[in-house]
C-alpha cells in the first residue's frame, strides 16, 4: 500500500468517528500516527515530509506498518488520546515517554519552562550552584528540561502519583545521563499540603526556585475549562483543582515560599487565564513582586513572583 492509499483510508476512519466529529480537521493527526507507526515498527524515521508531498503515491509502506497505523486509528477513533496511544511526544529540545497516569505535555507548559530558562540566564548568580524544587514532576519534563539547559542546577521534585515518578526518572535519566544525578524526585503524601515535603527536605531559605503546573481546572463540566476526551482519559488528580478550592495549591506555593526561598529567590507557576487576577494577589499579599508571562493568544499564562 502506498502512502497515500493508507493517508486516505485513515483520514476516512477518523471522519466517520463519532468521538472525533468535534475535534476539527485531523489531518497532522493521520500523517502523525503513520510516522509513528513507522518509526515503531522499523526503527528508523519515515520518509520526509517533503519527499511525501512528492510522491505520496509512489512511497511504498511495509506491511506492519500499515497493519501498526490501523490499530492505532481504530483507537484514535474511540477518543484515545493520540500521545497515550503513540506513547512518547516532544516537548521543548526532547521526546518523552508520555502514558495515561501523566499529563501530556503541552505547548502553554513550554512558556513557563522558558521563562524560567530565562530568570536562571539573568540571574547574576547563574554561575553559582542553584537549588529548585518542582510541585508535581508529571512526566518529568518542566525538572529535566531546566535541568539539560542549565548544569549548575539541582531539582528536588515531588508527586503523589508513584507511577509518575517512575516515570519522571525513567525520562530524567535516558535525556540527562549522568546528569539525572541532579534531580532527587520524592513520593508525596496526598493527605499533605503540597509544598509539605518541601519543609522536610530542605533549611530555611535554601531554594533558589519554585517551578509548579499544578492542577487548575475547574472540574465543572458547565465551566467549560476542559475537553470531553481530555477528562476521560487523562489523571484526574493532576487536571482538577480541588472543587471547594481552585486555589488550594497555589495558595500553599505562595504561602510556603517566603520560608524555603532565598532573598532573590522566585516562584514560577502556570496558571489558568480565568483565575490570573486572584493568584496574582496570592502572591502579593505574601511581600512578592509579581508579572505575567502570556500565552500566544494574549492571554496571562504564567505567574512570576520574586522575593
Amino acid at each position: 500500500m502506498n502512502w497515500k492509499a493508507l493517508y486516505d483510508e485513515l483520514r476516512a476512519t477518523f471522519e466517520g468517528s463519532a468521538a472525533l466529529r468535534a475535534r476539527g480537521s485531523l489531518d497532522h493527526e493521520v500523517d502523525l500516527l503513520i510516522e509513528e507507526s513507522w518509526f515503531s515498527e522499523t526503527g528508523s524515521g519515515a520518509p520526509s515530509r517533503f519527499q511525501r508531498e512528492l510522491e505520496r503515491v509512489r512511497i511504498e509502506v511495509p506491511g506492519q506498518v500499515v497493519e501498526r497505523a490501523r490499530a492505532w486509528a481504530r483507537r484514535r477513533s474511540q477518543g484515545e488520546l493520540l500521545q497515550h496511544i503513540i506513547g512518547r511526544w516532544h516537548f521543548l529540545d526532547h521526546v518523552y515517554d508520555v502514558n495515561a497516569e501523566v499529563l501530556i505535555p503541552r505547548p502553554e507548559t513550554e512558556i513557563l519552562v522558558r521563562a524560567v530558562e530565562e530568570l536562571i540566564t539573568a540571574s547574576p548568580k547563574k554561575s553559582n550552584q542553584l537549588l529548585g524544587a518542582e510541585i508535581g514532576i508529571g512526566s518529568g519534563i518542566i525538572s529535566t528540561e531546566l535541568l539539560s539547559k542549565s548544569k549548575n542546577l539541582q531539582m528536588l521534585a515531588s508527586d503523589v502519583s508513584p507511577a509518575a515518578v517512575d516515570l519522571a526518572n525513567q525520562n530524567a535519566k535516558r535525556i540527562l545521563g549522568e546528569g539525572v544525578s541532579r534531580l532527587r524526585v520524592f513520593k508525596a503524601d496526598q493527605d499533605e499540603r503540597p509544598c509539605q515535603f518541601l519543609e522536610r527536605a530542605v533549611t530555611a531559605g535554601t531554594l533558589d526556585l519554585i517551578v509548579s503546573n499544578p492542577p487548575y481546572l475547574n472540574a465543572d463540566r458547565a465551566a467549560g475549562e476542559v475537553e470531553a476526551d481530555v477528562a476521560e482519559h487523562e489523571p484526574a488528580l493532576a487536571l482538577f483543582a480541588p472543587e471547594n478550592d481552585l486555589l488550594y495549591f497555589y495558595r500553599d506555593i505562595a504561602q510556603s515560599a517566603p520560608y524555603l526561598l532565598k532573598q532573590g529567590g522566585f516562584v514560577a507557576v502556570e496558571i489558568p487565564h480565568e483565575r490570573a487576577s486572584l493568584i496574582r494577589d496570592l502572591f502579593s499579599e505574601e511581600g512578592f513582586n509579581v508579572d505575567f508571562v502570556q500565552d500566544l493568544t494574549g492571554r496571562p499564562r504564567v505567574v512570576v513572583a520574586r522575593k
